[in-house]
């Protein structure tokens, strides 16, 4: 099963937050407030604020504005689009959700580190991944996904013990 993003308000919040910064770094750019020290260049703050909120949210606008699927279940993968990640069902040792998020324990995660397409997320994985680390779960956001969350969490788990047995 194929899931699309869904729209939330905390994206939309994010979103308006950063239009905000570049209006304020706009309007402080061609008329500002204080025209002596350095109060008159503190467009540049909301513009590097609004930077910053732009690479926070790039990911989530580009699957909304597209249309593309976000996270796709069979009997064979998770796949997580966002991440860029392909989790097989026969290496997930066990699973948990919560918040939100579905927490993979899988039986070799060395070998995932290296196959995370998303730059971010790699970065992170690869600096707090311990060889033998009781922490080492990875992180697939289903609060993404436009689906009902107990349907979902059912249907994952039912692959992954189909999958074992």
């Amino acid at each position: 099963m194929d899931y699309k993003i869904r729209t939330s308000g905390s994206l939309l919040i994010r979103v308006c937050t950063m239009a905000i910064f570049l209006l304020l770094a706009a309007r402080n750019f061609y008329a500002p407030l204080v025209r002596t020290g350095m109060l008159q260049y503190i467009y540049i703050l909301y513009l590097i604020t609004a930077v910053m909120y732009a690479q926070m949210i790039y990911r989530d606008l580009y699957f909304l504005f597209f249309n593309k699927t976000v996270l796709s279940v069979d009997e064979n993968c998770l796949h997580d689009y966002f991440n860029e990640v392909v989790y097989n069902w026969s290496d997930v040792e066990s699973t948990r959700q919560k918040h939100g998020y579905l927490y993979l324990k899988l039986y070799h995660p060395q070998d995932y580190l290296d196959k995370i397409g998303n730059l971010q997320y790699r970065m992170i994985k690869k600096l707090w991944y311990k060889p033998g680390g009781k922490h080492n779960e990875f992180l697939v956001n289903i609060g993404l996904a436009d689906a009902d969350k107990d349907e979902l969490s059912k249907l994952l788990e039912d692959y992954r013990v189909n999958k074992k047995s």
